[in-house]
């Protein structure tokens, strides 16, 4: 395969130029709204920081700021992995939604 084609020697006989015009996704991603499973998936991240900053607050008023990192270690790194896989799921919905070009709602 010729990888040093210049881009005016590109061919034009499968609809490259096509697909890079294309804007059905982009469209339809100007009006969209959210689903009620997306919606769910983003209010329950916000619940998770809501709990974190809960926490972290009451533990830096009982034990000061430069002990809250020590004690709550494990309390942080569990809530990141919870809020990853909150945020991945997020983004698989979006990710398979955006896959239909007729979609209204992610």
């Amino acid at each position: 395969m010729n990888t040093n084609v210049q881009p005016e020697q590109q061919p034009t006989s499968y609809g490259l130029q096509e697909v890079l015009n294309a804007t059905a996704c982009h469209d339809n991603a100007k009006g969209i709204t959210l689903s009620n499973e997306t919606q769910t998936l983003i209010r329950c991240l916000a619940r998770l920081s809501d709990i974190y900053s809960d926490v972290t607050d009451v533990m830096d008023s009982y034990w000061g700021r430069d002990q809250v990192d020590r004690i709550t270690e494990h309390f942080c790194d569990t809530f990141h992995d919870m809020y990853f896989v909150l945020w991945g799921l997020t983004a698989d919905i979006m990710s398979d939604t955006m896959l239909n070009e007729t979609y209204k709602k992610m």
